[in-house]
């Protein structure tokens, strides 16, 4: 049977681990990131404004939100990076699409979106709102998902877990490889 103090420790032990720092990570960066989401829904109960969550995501914001993740995800994923690894190179180039795709969904609901009174919209679209609704959701979910697993990787290779000594030999070819070009272009040569 297990004691609270085993139960404890082994959650100590996960929150010392790559996945648990990951998911501390991923739960304080997306809270700040959500700040304005939670803040607002906080204000609209606290002062009595008949509103709801939905208001956030008709306007675009988890696509910048989910943005904000890809962007440092696709940093850590990239320094990671192991040719070898079909899934670590998947989840790069979907995040490297995912991070465009969200910044031309929110480009397009700024300047189409009827219900904001946008000039450049004249011929009078509206927007999917479903589609919206479901894709920005999605796509944030994937962002929450890829920061884990980036952080995670980020924090197994800085530790110098399985597979790090492979990803720090290609760092290490990878600036000898520059610095080797650097040396070509005679910059301070005289």
């Amino acid at each position: 049977m297990t004691t609270d103090n085993d139960l404890l420790a082994k959650l100590h032990d996960f929150f010392k681990s790559h996945l648990g720092e990951a998911l501390i990570y991923v739960f304080i960066t997306t809270g700040g990131s959500l700040m304005p989401v939670w803040g607002g829904l906080l204000l609209y109960e606290l002062l009595s404004i008949n509103n709801e969550f939905w208001v956030f995501v008709d306007a675009g914001q988890f696509y910048i939100y989910s943005a904000a993740l890809f962007t440092p995800s696709c940093y850590f994923l990239y320094r990671t990076k192991d040719p070898r690894n079909v899934i670590h190179s998947f989840i790069f180039l979907l995040s490297i699409f995912l991070l465009i795709a969200s910044a031309i969904l929110f480009a397009g609901i700024s300047i189409f979106d009827v219900s904001k009174g946008s000039v450049a919209n004249t011929s009078g679209i509206g927007l999917n709102l479903y589609f919206l609704r479901l894709s920005s959701i999605i796509i944030f979910i994937f962002s929450l998902l890829t920061a884990f697993f980036s952080q995670a990787v980020e924090l197994k290779v800085r530790s110098g877990g399985p597979g790090a000594s492979q990803v720090n030999e290609s760092r290490t070819d990878d600036f000898n490889e520059l610095s080797k070009d650097f040396d070509k272009l005679g910059v301070g040569d005289e």
